[in-house]
């Protein structure tokens, strides 16, 4: 499994490679380009897999990626899975979809590893992923190795801390947290978090934790008990939810195959610019 894949257009090559190569030097594993596939594989499905697979999918948006149905798709399922990391080399206008989600400008990067928006993006990547497995890794003049990220004691009932004392609701602020680690890889803490705050209702924790029970990360997998959680947040207007139900009765996971269900719940979904389901409807 890579730390990191990168989405981008084949054009855009060049910047890819070396955009790999600085991350590879920093520690992490990196999965971008035709040569992690092998004669007579579906690259389609191995790239599904890659995704969902890898700690962080940074896309790589530009005038070449926007008009990249592969591109697009790539991003839609990286926001999808709560994993999607931005960045753009040019002024393209991003597609609707995803312009309302903090892109990395690193338009003027030419491959310094010390390099402000470089470090800018090294910083996120340390906060979605910990720290890199390099341990000869150069420290830049202004910066300073970070701490590994320490999970805080979680009671997964949410009705105590360790320590006896009652702990607050849940909050957004908890979803909030739950989305970090389980882009980080971290499924257990992920799942500690999520599910208190799925219980008090919180529709991004909802949809977190039908996430880790539809790809069986932390829990088994289960698509019955995805699709409960997809519900109760789809039913508070969570549009990727609505997606994930949709696509469960498409497939006839956890449900009994049902096209038409399929079909109102992308509707419900595309409604609200989610392009794998407008790409469903398209095609259905």
């Amino acid at each position: 499994m890579a730390d990191i894949l990168i989405s981008y257009a084949s054009v855009d090559r060049l910047f890819a490679h070396r955009l790999a190569e600085a991350l590879q030097a920093c520690g992490w594993s990196v999965w971008w380009d035709h040569r992690n596939l092998r004669g007579g594989q579906r690259f389609d499905r191995i790239i599904e897999q890659a995704i969902s697979d890898a700690g962080v999918v940074i896309v790589v948006w530009s005038q070449n990626s926007i008009e990249s149905g592969w591109v697009r798709d790539e991003a839609a399922l990286a926001l999808e899975m709560e994993k999607l990391l931005p960045l753009r080399i040019d002024m393209a206008r991003l597609p609707m979809r995803f312009r309302n989600i903090h892109t990395i400008d690193l338009s003027s990067w030419t491959g310094e590893n010390g390099a402000e928006p470089f470090e800018r993006l090294l910083g996120d990547l340390r906060h979605y992923l910990g720290p890199s497995n390099s341990s000869d890794r150069v420290e830049h003049p202004g910066t300073r190795a970070e701490p590994t990220p320490q999970a805080a004691p979680t009671n997964i009932s949410g009705r105590g801390s360790v320590s006896g004392k009652q702990q607050p609701p849940a909050s957004v602020g908890d979803a909030a947290t739950a989305r970090v680690a389980y882009r980080r890889g971290d499924f257990a803490t992920a799942l500690s978090i999520a599910r208190p705050a799925s219980e008090h209702g919180d529709p991004a924790a909802q949809h977190i934790l039908g996430l880790l029970y539809d790809y069986g990360r932390g829990v088994p997998q289960d698509y019955a008990e995805a699709m409960r959680w997809y519900r109760k947040a789809a039913d508070q207007g969570n549009a990727g939810a609505q997606n994930n139900i949709g696509t469960l009765y498409d497939n006839g996971q956890g449900v009994r195959q049902d096209l038409p269900q399929a079909r109102a719940w992308m509707q419900k979904a595309a409604a609200s610019g989610y392009e794998s389901a407008k790409k469903w409807l398209a095609k259905n």
